[in-house]
């Protein structure tokens, strides 16, 4: 299917990010790191099928809700598919 994968996250280069953000059909990465590239336009988020975001049992901690807030209203699509995953969830 010629899909092209990414995981968006602390640690790579600026330049290695922007270059691979341009032909990423599914992008992989927390929060911070997803607001960050789309905050700077390097992740296209209108041009996305796919976000999967990584560490959801911070999301629901509520570290990232103002993040996951400012990224669902200023940058997703009606037709874009969030999927959320993390290594452990809180019984809650």
């Amino acid at each position: 299917m010629a899909i092209k994968v990414h995981c968006c996250k602390g640690g790579n280069s600026y330049k290695f990010e922007r270059k691979q953000l341009r032909t990423a059909h599914i992008v992989v990465g927390t929060p911070g790191r997803i607001l960050d590239m789309a905050d700077k336009g390097w992740l296209r988020l209108d041009q996305l099928s796919v976000l999967v975001i990584d560490e959801v049992d911070q999301v629901l901690g509520q570290s990232y809700q103002e993040t996951i807030d400012e990224i669902f209203n200023e940058y997703l699509h009606a037709d874009i598919q969030v999927c959320l995953f993390s290594a452990t969830v809180p019984k809650k």
